[in-house]
């Protein structure tokens, strides 16, 4: 085979992994999942996409490898209405989620793989010491989130270690708040209880 043709063939190999696991199709179609699980995650992604996470996602066929396709706001817009009977707010996750304004957040840990391409869009480094990053060596999109397994890669595991030891200090913190509040209350003279 030709230089060119190599990496074609070799394309199609990696997207056999995903639509064709079993050799058996004489060709792919890539408009649907290989399945009706990946279907319907793909539509759950597509609901949340036009109702909350409203994003604009193109390309131009120089600096990536797929035919151009630019950003079109009233094309996604139409689209949304059409599959879901929806108009998407187009800011809603910048005015309900701040942009990159987070400073007046707490208690937030974001996980990136370092294979995952969506991790370039992601909080990558702390903000504070309760804005925590976790970046995962070896990691894809959402590992973290998956079911555990015992050939899960030590930083998957330290990762899940991580997340789960923060989110358990947050909530004891919480805790600790509130009871220390409401004995305060139950101490004051004249409170309901005392």
């Amino acid at each position: 085979l030709e230089e060119g043709d190599a990496i074609l063939a070799a394309i199609a190999d990696a997207a056999g992994v995903f639509y064709n696991y079993t050799g058996e199709l004489p060709c792919f179609n890539f408009t649907q999942g290989v399945n009706a699980q990946t279907a319907e995650d793909g539509d759950l992604w597509g609901y949340q996409y036009c109702t909350e996470m409203f994003m604009p996602m193109g390309r131009d066929g120089v600096s990536d490898m797929f035919w151009a396709q630019p950003w079109n706001e009233t094309a996604a817009v139409e689209q949304c209405a059409a599959d879901w009977g929806v108009a998407p707010r187009t800011t809603w996750a910048d005015t309900v989620f701040g942009g990159r304004r987070l400073e007046a957040a707490s208690n937030i840990v974001w996980s990136n793989g370092d294979l995952d391409p969506w991790a370039r869009l992601g909080v990558t480094s702390d903000l504070s010491p309760t804005l925590r990053a976790v970046v995962i060596p070896g990691g894809a999109h959402h590992l973290d989130f998956m079911f555990s397994h015992p050939d899960d890669p030590q930083s998957v595991k330290d990762a899940r270690a991580l997340e789960r030891g923060l989110m358990a200090q947050w909530i004891l913190e919480k805790q600790t708040a509130v009871a220390l509040k409401t004995l305060k209350t139950l101490k004051t003279p004249g409170a309901v209880g005392a």
